[in-house]
């Protein structure tokens, strides 16, 4: 059967499955919402190559989609995006980490507060940590002259 919306449509349409899953994820959601996006993401991401063989298989394009595939696709990028995919279909799923560096610059002085790192184990609701950090905040700065502070959540 031809396919009527064109030979690369497959793979664009899981191009499109893939980047659309990874734009659902957010650094506040819930855990499992965020590990359900990932593994969408490398499900579907890692599909891409499925389905451009299969629609180029019966074509004269195979041998460009083989050249492009040793040049772009075989490399270590690609080996850990096979098995994080093979990861995630066959034994468990994206095993997530939130992690929250915090930098406080005065006009003196760098300072970092300890790292803080949930995991689906310890997550709490990102609210309540930016009201704790809040709460932080407002002891330095009647402590220390603090100019700015940088936070990462990673």
């Amino acid at each position: 059967m031809k396919n009527s919306k064109g030979l690369l449509y497959p793979a664009l349409h899981k191009f499109y499955n893939a980047l659309s899953s990874l734009e659902k994820f957010e650094k506040g959601s819930n855990f499992f919402d965020n590990i359900s996006h990932l593994d969408n993401f490398f499900s579907e991401y890692r599909n891409i190559t499925f389905v451009l063989q299969k629609s180029l298989s019966k074509t004269d394009f195979i041998s460009v989609y083989e050249k492009l595939r040793e040049k772009h696709l075989i490399n270590n990028v690609g080996k850990w995006f096979v098995e994080k995919r093979n990861n995630i279909i066959k034994e468990s799923p994206f095993d997530l980490e939130k992690r929250i560096v915090i930098s406080i610059y005065s006009g003196k002085s760098i300072f970092s507060l300890p790292d803080l790192v949930f995991t689906i184990e310890n997550d709490v609701e990102f609210s309540s940590i930016v009201d704790s950090l809040k709460g932080d905040f407002f002891k330095l700065r009647s402590n220390r002259s603090i100019l700015f502070c940088r936070v990462y959540i990673l």
